[in-house]
């Protein structure tokens, strides 16, 4: 396990997703797996999605939710909420309604004792001035995601580090998920979209396109439109469009060491992860080198073990089992900061 000299592992109910929605598991049974696995310390969860009436929560999930942390030994690390712009059909919200979306979210954090509240990017430029006050009297702080096709350098992105800097507060930053940084397109990915009968030629052309695009350090964005219009053209259905469209938003093409710049603004990071091999290594991300460079450059927070091959199984009585994989991945986090150390020291 890690110390306070470098990052802790921990993670996230959405890599329990298929067991949640089949209602394998309560809440509290969720948690209790967590722990007799000994998947913590930290737990994220997901607002929207293990809250009823989420941003609302009541007093008596206040109370349970503290009494599990309590029973278990875990500690919140992030909630996950969102500003949906989009959430009316006749045009998106005002920057003042999403200030009044995220302010109950704000209070739940608090209330629930996360020091962190995870959001997208969408709706938060706006509103990040009024939002420091609030953060600074609340003791938590905003995380925004960098998730592919974004990556540190993005224009995007550099808009809110810029931002971020002008107003020079510590509750402000960002949560990276390592499927930014990805060194091919997951088999699970591909396994999943053939089996569900996307040509053979699209497939080899998008890993061909995603592979150049990697290696040439073109904007993702740019060949993720050009590619859909390829794939269209040769007569992919829109189907095989989306799967096109799909191998350029859930897998970046960042570096480890893209990371370093923004390293102090980290606030909670997304270890991303879509399978496990045989050898118990993640073939697609390149996860000892990133936590080598999380740890090297000064980050103590959580690596939030966050499963998403479940996604792409080809069929619902193949799904591998959530927490057999995620033990697997935190066996590989732990190795990876073991290794890390080894190295410090050396």
């Amino acid at each position: 396990m890690a110390g306070i000299d470098g990052p802790r592992l921990g993670v996230t109910l959405y890599s329990f997703t298929p067991e949640w929605h089949a209602h394998e598991y309560t809440f509290a049974q969720l948690i209790e797996k967590v722990a007799e696995l000994k998947l913590g310390p930290g737990l994220e969860i997901i607002g929207f999605q293990n809250i009823r009436d989420f941003p609302t929560v009541s007093k008596e999930f206040i109370a349970e939710f503290r009494d599990l942390m309590e029973k278990y030994e875990l500690e919140p690390s992030a909630l996950d909420g969102l500003i949906d712009k989009g959430i009316r059909s006749d045009r998106m919200l005002t920057p003042d309604e999403c200030f009044e979306y995220l302010m109950p979210q704000m209070e739940a954090t608090k209330a629930l004792g996360f020091p962190v509240l995870r959001i997208a990017y969408g709706g938060f430029y706006e509103i990040a001035e009024r939002m420091v006050p609030i953060c600074e009297q609340m003791d938590v702080k905003i995380g925004i995601e960098i998730h592919a096709p974004h990556y540190p350098n993005h224009p995007t992105m550099v808009q809110l580090r810029e931002l971020f800097d002008r107003l020079d507060t510590p509750y402000l930053g960002f949560v990276p998920d390592f499927g930014a940084t990805t060194v091919k397109i997951p088999s699970v990915f591909l396994d999943g979209f053939q089996a569900r009968g996307v040509p053979a030629n699209v497939v080899q052309l998008t890993q061909e396109t995603w592979t150049d695009a990697r290696t040439s350090g073109t904007d993702p964005l740019v060949v993720r439109d050009q590619l859909r219009e390829q794939v269209r053209a040769i007569g992919g259905d829109e189907y095989a469009q989306q799967f096109a469209t799909f191998a350029f938003e859930y897998f970046g093409h960042a570096k480890p060491e893209d990371w370093i710049e923004i390293m102090p603004m980290v606030v909670h990071v997304h270890a991303k992860f879509f399978e496990i091999d045989e050898m118990g290594n993640e073939p697609s991300v390149p996860h000892a080198e990133l936590v080598r460079v999380f740890r090297d450059n000064g980050y103590k927070g959580y690596l939030s073990s966050e499963y998403e091959g479940w996604q792409w199984q080809e069929a619902p009585d193949r799904l591998l089992d959530g927490f057999e994989i995620v033990r697997k991945h935190n066996r590989l986090g732990q190795r990876a900061l073991e290794e890390s150390r080894s190295k410090a020291l050396a």
